[in-house]
């Protein structure tokens, strides 16, 4: 069965938190990612990604991860990233990474997955935030027009970062 008989692609997609189970098709899809908007700056791989998963699910305070799940089927994913900004007043949820299977894009999902951050209480981030993060590379405007659409506007601070040597990324 290819991935367009897939049986469960007619339920009506929603985001929920990730389970252990979600891991290996999370993994796949950041694979597709970073293939279709390639980091600027560093090679991504499956360990990095299953460092990140197992980090989060071993200490949530560090974020979540939510999936886009249509049925069984996974059809997209989040990476939130948590922050307590002295700056900001409280805690940040950095949108690290979010992706959506092209077959279903343009149909609301991620500013569904923004528009829940936004209203609080959600059950993917129960945190009270101050504000939220996203990053788009240059490289990528659609992504940029609809982060800006959705009310998101470019920083004026600049970020500057160091790699350390050793590090997964240097």
């Amino acid at each position: 069965m290819t991935s367009l008989q897939h049986p469960d692609r007619d339920a009506t997609p929603s985001w929920r938190i990730a389970a252990e189970r979600d891991f290996a098709r999370i993994i796949e899809m950041n694979e597709r990612l970073n293939l279709e908007d390639p980091s600027e700056s560093t090679s991504l791989d499956r360990a990095m990604m299953q460092r990140t998963l197992t980090e989060i699910a071993t200490n949530p305070i560090r974020g979540a991860v939510a999936v886009l799940a249509s049925g069984s089927h996974l059809c997209g994913y989040a990476l939130l990233i948590s922050f307590w900004s002295n700056e900001f007043g409280g805690e940040v949820c950095v949108i690290d990474e979010l992706y959506v299977e092209p077959e279903f894009r343009g149909r609301g999902f991620a500013t569904e997955l923004v528009q829940s951050l936004v209203r609080g209480a959600s059950p993917i981030w129960p945190r009270r935030t101050v504000r939220i993060s996203i990053e788009a590379y240059r490289s990528n405007p659609r992504a940029k027009a609809l982060y800006e659409k959705l009310g998101f506007a470019v920083s004026p601070h600049h970020v500057l970062t160091l790699a350390l040597p050793g590090s997964a990324v240097e």
